[in-house]
């Protein structure tokens, strides 16, 4: 059960991330330059944190174990404490 929610959001993710061509597009056209600056700053924030879930989610579905799941975890965690 756990396998198909986690492959099914896995699959939205992608989706999610694979449209965001056309909100960029609409962004670029935005006349204001400090107004479109900042959307894009934030968009390529929003992109690059569906990208790294996509990612984590990508891994999780190749855990043959729980222990590999500790391991993912464990490992994402330490990342995270190394970048903040």
């Amino acid at each position: 059960m756990q396998e198909k929610i986690i492959n099914t959001l896995y699959e939205s993710c992608r989706l999610i991330l694979m449209n965001t061509e056309p909100v960029s597009k609409e962004i670029e056209i935005i006349p204001n330059s400090q107004l479109r600056e900042k959307l894009f700053e934030i968009f390529r924030t929003a992109q690059s944190d569906l990208l790294i879930l996509t990612d984590i989610l990508f891994e999780i579905m190749n855990c043959e174990s729980e222990s590999d799941l500790e391991i993912l975890l464990d490992l994402n965690s330490d990342i995270n404490e190394m970048i903040n």
